[in-house]
């Protein structure tokens, strides 16, 4: 088929040929498009052979990491028994220690309790060492359950001596009031005793009370002073430091 077309002028006539094939164009198309698939199936293929040996062994690596990580998180919930274990028996360790630790304080205050006690009676028994008559032994405070009041505790011996002793033991206390020196008789301390504290005995015995302290009072030393009745035994005084009578740790 031939058509005629103005395109570029012939030199001559001013018209030039062109021949036109509609199934040439066709075949030319279906060529190209047969060209272009081939092409990327011989494209895929060879990223699939090159790439297959990649992907394999990414795979493996990867169900290797799955079974490290399982692994670890295994010996991680191991550890964590483990420590929780171990923290419980430090916990326990710490307890009994503290245990035994308040225990033999115990023991040494009962120790030191018991020797005082064995002195005492080693005097009563065996008094070579003291002198006849009237003593003053072991004087001590300990805090009550009200802020101010105190638990007194003292023992009173004769040494040699067979006869019955009465009298009246006296406390007295010093301080500071106010920045000055003041004296508080036992009536003060111990209110309804304002005549002491009668005892009677024959070898020992252990006097005890409560007294009171005022607030703005700021201790300092007590007087303990025992005064029998009769002319067979003389009195006698002792004083003591206000921290000296308590134990460790009462004050």
């Amino acid at each position: 088929m031939v058509r005629w077309r103005k395109g570029l002028p012939d030199l001559s006539t001013g018209y030039h040929v062109e021949y036109r094939n509609p199934w040439l164009r066709t075949v030319v198309r279906l060529v190209l498009v047969l060209l272009v698939l081939g092409a990327g199936w011989q494209l895929y293929h060879l990223g699939y052979a090159l790439g297959g040996g990649d992907y394999g062994s990414a795979k493996t690596e990867l169900r290797d990491l799955r079974e490290r990580v399982a692994v670890l998180g295994r010996e991680n919930r191991q550890l964590r028994q483990d420590n929780a274990l171990l923290q419980r028996e430090l916990t326990v360790e710490r307890e009994v220690s503290n245990r035994v630790r308040l225990d033999i304080q115990g023991l040494e205050r009962r120790i030191h309790e018991l020797t005082e006690e064995v002195d005492f009676y080693r005097n009563i028994v065996s008094p070579d060492e003291l002198e006849r008559g009237l003593h003053i032994h072991k004087v001590q405070l300990t805090p009550a359950d009200v802020p101010g009041a105190y638990r007194y505790q003292l023992v009173l011996t004769q040494v040699q001596g067979n006869r019955s002793l009465e009298g009246r033991v006296n406390l007295q206390l010093e301080g500071r009031r106010n920045g000055e020196s003041i004296q508080l008789e036992h009536g003060d301390l111990v209110p309804g005793e304002v005549d002491g504290r009668p005892f009677s005995f024959r070898y020992f015995q252990v006097v005890s009370g409560r007294l009171h302290l005022p607030g703005d009072v700021i201790p300092e030393a007590l007087m303990v002073s025992v005064e029998p009745e009769g002319s067979h035994a003389r009195s006698v005084q002792q004083r003591e430091t206000w921290s000296s009578l308590f134990n460790e740790g009462d004050s």
